[in-house]
C-alpha cells in the first residue's frame, strides 16, 4: 500500500546531498534513509534513520540525491497503520520499513517516532498523525554522543 511517507510539518529543512547506489534498493520521495558504505540507501532497519529522502532513485552511483536530515525537533505528518484512537497521542511507535512508498508508524513496534498529534480527525482510517523521531534513532544527530 502506497502511504505519503514522511512529510516535514515543522522545523527548518536541514537538506544535503548524499551519493546514491546503484546495487542498493529503490526509494521514492518520503522515504526513510539511511547512509552506510559512504551510500544512500532505503531505511533497512529502524534503529538508524539518516533522514528523508526528497526525490526518486535515479538508479546511478555517485548520483547526488537530496535528503532532509531528520532532527529530534522537526515534526513529519505520517499515517497510522491502523485507525488513529486518542491512546496513540503521547506514545512511541515503531515505522514500517520494507518498500519503497509505503513507510508508516507502526504500532506493533516502539521506539522511533513519538505521536505527538493527530493531523486527521481521531478514529480515520490509517489517520495522520504528527510525529517527532526520537534522538536516538536519528543517524545524522551529531549532538548525541
Amino acid at each position: 500500500m502506497a502511504t505519503i511517507g514522511f512529510q516535514l510539518a515543522y522545523g527548518n529543512p536541514h537538506i544535503v546531498h548524499v551519493p546514491e547506489c546503484q546495487t542498493h534498493s529503490s526509494f521514492t520521495p518520503g522515504d526513510l534513509v539511511w547512509v552506510t558504505g559512504g551510500y544512500l540507501q532505503l531505511a533497512a532497519n529502524v534503529t538508524t534513520i539518516f533522514g528523508v529522502v526528497q526525490a526518486k532513485t535515479v538508479g546511478t552511483t555517485g548520483n547526488p540525491t537530496p535528503v532532509h536530515v531528520i532532527s529530534p525537533e522537526d515534526i513529519f505528518i505520517a499515517e497510522m497503520d491502523t485507525t488513529s484512537t486518542t491512546t496513540h497521542l503521547g506514545n512511541d511507535f515503531g515505522v514500517e520499513i520494507g518498500t519503497a512508498g509505503s513507510m508508516n508508524v507502526a504500532t506493533g513496534s516502539s521506539d522511533v517516532v513519538s505521536v505527538i498529534d493527530f493531523f486527521e480527525p481521531v478514529n480515520t482510517a490509517t489517520g495522520k498523525v504528527l510525529v517527532k523521531f526520537r534522538s536516538a534513532v536519528c543517524q545524522g544527530n551529531l549532538g548525541d554522543t
